[in-house]
């Protein structure tokens, strides 16, 4: 039984790995596009322990004047890439794919293991999420690897997550926290999460409030602690961020028709996108 347990799971990754590549492996040929120069900005100037440091005591952007954003484990990430492949445009479009195709089985893993979901659609909804033409522009961008990294912490703060509501163990809530902890400081994209994993909690489980009350308290205590512990970052103090048109629509001298206009078209274009997979 094991032994077919490990079969399926090794034919499940060379599939996802396959559909991965063969989706966004054509990347691989792409150079750098212009917002992946701030990836790599000030990164490979020092030695790695240096820089390693730099990334947990400075914003994620310092270019001039303009300081935003502290994504220290993101950061991280690209200063040890920098220090052991120099800027190589395939390689950084490889870890991203690569990181990309260990999302999609973690998704797998939860769907299988804690859903328990049949394998067959289990792997069917990954492919399905992995099709999604919405995930391109993510995966494409080295510099959106901030949201890859947030998103596979973000999953697997979610199976710690089950596994603690089921079980109730305390070695598995430290472990989400950690995974939670570890994901807002890739991005703090995965900040939904906070609400999602109680209500889908409750939603697919049988009913138990003290559980789910911890699930909603213990991240929102490692939120308020990232951020008590951010408050030591000095240039965050000096946050300055001016935004343009060309990064954002919805900025510059615009009516409120105007941009309700911007939203309801750029909802419907990324929502036909995804029902037209």
């Amino acid at each position: 039984m094991d032994s077919l347990k490990t079969y399926k799971n090794k034919t499940v990754l060379l599939i996802i790995t396959l559909l991965c590549f063969l989706l966004y492996g054509n990347s691989l040929n792409n150079g750098y596009n212009l917002d992946d120069g701030w990836a790599f900005q000030n990164k490979g100037k020092t030695d790695l322990l240096t820089g390693l440091q730099n990334s947990f005591s400075s914003t994620y952007v310092s270019i001039g004047d303009v300081k935003y954003g502290y994504r220290p484990v993101s950061s991280a990430v690209f200063e040890i890439e920098q220090a052991v492949f120099g800027q190589n445009p395939f390689v950084s479009h490889f870890i991203n794919v690569l990181l990309f195709v260990v999302i999609c089985y973690s998704i797998f893993i939860w769907l299988n293991k804690h859903m328990n979901v049949g394998w067959h659609l289990a792997l069917l909804i990954t492919v399905i999420f992995l099709f999604l033409p919405i995930h391109s522009e993510v995966v494409n961008s080295v510099k959106n690897r901030d949201e890859l990294l947030s998103s596979f912490f973000g999953v697997w703060f979610l199976i710690w997550s089950w596994k603690y509501y089921k079980k109730g163990t305390a070695v598995s809530l430290v472990i989400g926290a950690f995974f939670f902890a570890v994901s807002i400081l890739s991005k703090t994209s995965s900040l939904p999460l906070l609400a999602v994993v109680p209500i889908g909690l409750w939603i697919t489980s049988s009913a138990n409030i003290k559980r789910l009350a911890v699930l909603f308290i213990v991240p929102l205590l490692v939120i308020f602690t990232t951020r008590s512990a951010t408050g030591s970052v000095d240039e965050l103090k000096e946050t300055n961020r001016s935004y343009s048109i060309l990064e954002n629509p919805l900025y510059g001298e615009h009516t409120s028709l105007d941009k309700a206009k911007v939203c309801i078209k750029a909802f419907g274009f990324y929502l036909t996108g995804i029902i037209s997979t």
